[in-house]
């Protein structure tokens, strides 16, 4: 996803993001949580995936995040350009029996707008009680 160069002159950077699909099964309310987080870190559900971040500062960076569905979100602020100084948090969850995805694309850029990369997310949440 968010892939920057290095050379003699320290440019931004951030780790590479892979495209990503995380899942969550529950017998009563399955949630499901990607954040962006401002200590420099991908999590799933609260917990550290890898880190995005490189060189620089959180605050050095944005996220753009849309959803092609083919559910909504449950909390999360999608098509605008936010800042990664503060963690940025998408959630989906389902509360009755059934399977609920959301597709994300994530895009990453600097302040200064440069573009660094994107990825795609995969959001799943899955509740079944016997």
């Amino acid at each position: 996803m968010f892939v920057g160069a290095t050379s003699a002159v320290a440019r931004p950077q951030l780790a590479t993001l892979s495209d990503a699909t995380y899942y969550h099964f529950s017998a009563t309310t399955a949630s499901v949580t990607v954040d962006f987080s401002a200590d420099g870190y991908v999590k799933f559900n609260g917990v550290n995936q890898y880190a995005w971040l490189l060189v620089g500062a959180p605050a050095d960076y944005e996220v753009y995040v849309s959803n092609a569905g083919p559910q909504s979100l449950t909390s999360g602020t999608l098509n605008t350009w936010l800042g990664l100084g503060t963690t940025r948090s998408y959630s989906l969850q389902r509360s009755v029996n059934g399977l609920s995805e959301s597709v994300l694309t994530v895009q990453g850029r600097t302040s200064a707008g440069e573009v660094l990369g994107s990825a795609v997310i995969t959001l799943r949440a899955e509740r079944e009680s016997s």
